[in-house]
């Protein structure tokens, strides 16, 4: 774990993976006492459209260099974009904000 300081913050630096298990734990845990169907399909799901978003964002949405830092082919992010219903020109402006708590 590594930690930087600026002038104003403290921020700790957690493995990706310990985000997502405290994700899906919370998820868990919002349940109570139903039973959870197609998580793995749902985690894929959340996860990629994140991801693609993200990294759009980082390229300005140019969908070329977003498929090279993905490490997949062009037809494939657009494919990924079509089945999520991601719109490339709102990707590459705005970031993914916490509306949990809203």
């Amino acid at each position: 774990m590594s930690v930087s300081n600026s002038s104003s913050t403290t921020t700790t630096h957690c493995p990706l993976r310990v985000s997502v298990s405290n994700a899906i734990n919370y998820y868990f845990e919002q349940l109570g006492e139903m039973s959870p169907s197609n998580l793995y399909k749902m985690i894929l799901a959340e996860v990629e459209m994140a991801l693609f978003n993200s990294v759009l964002q980082h390229a300005a949405g140019n969908q070329t260099q977003a498929a090279a830092i993905l490490g997949i082919n062009r037809s494939t992010l657009r494919k990924k974009l079509r089945e999520y219903q991601i719109d490339v020109a709102s990707s590459a402006t705005a970031a993914i904000t916490d509306d949990c708590n809203n």
